[in-house]
């Protein structure tokens, strides 16, 4: 199985709060939007311009994750391993950051809602990158790839907890890409590139 982050898309008021987001995955080749974890209050009267995507392309991943907290999120902000930088929501409460490590990424955001976005869960693991003569490989651990947990914000008696049914975002995200072979009337080598 394979399942990869592919959008987060973010519910906010502009210099205000977040009301939430939405998170569309790849699984197996196939688009499967999640849930729309936002406060039902909220449907019907949001503008166009109270949302925003965050598009990752293959390969690109969410580096780091911080914003604003007080109450609740009042500020969300992304930034890819691209550089590209992405900011949703209002300037109150005190900053923080997520603190993904170097060399680590985003592999999944879950959290709390209720009437706005109470918190974040940033769930996120190590990408790994082999050098080899014939170039540079990466990959991703096979088992647990994304161990390590952050939340940042309050638990209120109202939040309602989220994560995606159905999305298993430490299923494996391997499939075949290149074979590679060496030779002249003999093989003398092969690599799988995944």
């Amino acid at each position: 199985m394979s399942t990869r982050l592919k959008q987060i898309k973010v519910y906010f008021d502009e210099d205000k709060t977040v009301y939430g987001f939405k998170c569309e995955w790849n699984v197996n080749e196939k688009d499967i939007e999640g849930d729309k974890h936002r406060g039902s209050e909220y449907d019907g009267w949001l503008k166009d311009g109270d949302s925003a995507k965050v598009k990752l392309k293959v390969g690109e991943y969410i580096t780091k994750v911080y914003g604003r907290a007080g109450g609740h999120i009042d500020r969300l902000c992304f930034e890819t391993s691209t550089g590209d930088q992405y900011e949703f929501g209002g300037t109150g409460g005190e900053p923080f950051d997520c603190e993904i490590p170097e060399g680590h990424a985003l592999g999944a955001l879950t959290g709390g809602h209720n009437g706005h976005l109470h918190n974040v869960q940033a769930w996120y693991g190590q990408v790994n990158s082999l050098v080899q003569n014939q170039g540079l490989v990466y990959y991703m651990p096979s088992d647990n790839r994304w161990p390590n947990e952050l939340l940042v914000g309050q638990i209120h008696g109202d939040t309602t907890e989220f994560k995606d049914e159905g999305i298993d975002f430490n299923a494996h995200n391997f499939r075949l890409d290149e074979v590679r072979l060496w030779g002249d009337s003999h093989l003398k080598g092969i690599q799988c590139i995944y």
